[in-house]
């Protein structure tokens, strides 16, 4: 899937923005984090939504930014560098 720039920054920035508020993140919390942002900075998103945010959080988690990690049989994202300590 082709992400432009400014919509891969947009989404990637709510992934940043749930997971510093909450932590260790479910994918439902990550959703409502990232609406939380978009209506903080009054962003006006168009389109396939679910299927970018999902695009977005692989090629984060390609990069080795985030891991899903499995606790108490839920799945979580983590950022990497909390996982290594």
């Amino acid at each position: 899937m082709n992400v432009d720039k400014s919509t891969y920054d947009l989404f990637s920035k709510a992934i940043y923005y749930a997971m510093k508020k909450e932590g260790a993140t479910t994918f439902a919390q990550l959703t409502e984090g990232a609406q939380d942002c978009f209506k903080q900075q009054k962003a006006k998103v168009d389109g396939l939504v679910g299927l970018v945010r999902v695009a977005v959080k692989h090629d984060i988690q390609a990069n080795n930014v985030i891991e899903v990690v499995t606790e108490k049989g839920k799945n979580t994202l983590v950022r990497k560098e909390k996982v290594n300590k």
